[in-house]
């Protein structure tokens, strides 16, 4: 899966989470988000489980994720998760590193002004 310039802002609508783009317990092998702009979400900016580490990769790359009510990215049972050229700033917490996220790579980016904190992992 691969989300290239799109932008996702505001308010729920309708029947959706909340979440600006998430992927729930999807059976897939890598999903890539650049040059995107998710701001001003009710939950989560990026919200990614994978179910028990079955996806291999999580790319998100030169996005602007700001303003968020909870997470900017947050990612549970991926593998590997990559982040590289993003500003993260304005949410509850930059980046949640949940269970089952065996290897991050954090390049290039500005994550600062969380409330809670910039990048938090999970134990």
């Amino acid at each position: 899966v691969i989300l290239d310039h799109i932008a996702v802002t505001g308010p729920r609508k309708n029947m959706s989470s909340g979440h600006g783009i998430e992927v729930n317990r999807e059976l897939l092998n890598t999903i890539t988000i650049r040059n995107c702009l998710v701001e001003g979400n009710e939950w989560m900016g990026i919200h990614v489980i994978g179910p028990r580490g079955t996806i291999s990769e999580m790319r998100v790359e030169n996005c602007v994720i700001k303003n968020n009510a909870s997470f900017g990215i947050e990612c549970q049972g991926t593998e590997n998760l990559i982040v590289t050229g993003c500003t993260i700033t304005g949410n509850k917490q930059g980046i949640h590193v949940g269970s089952n996220v065996h290897h991050t790579d954090f390049a290039n980016n500005t994550v600062t002004g969380n409330s809670e904190a910039d990048i938090f992992r999970k134990n």
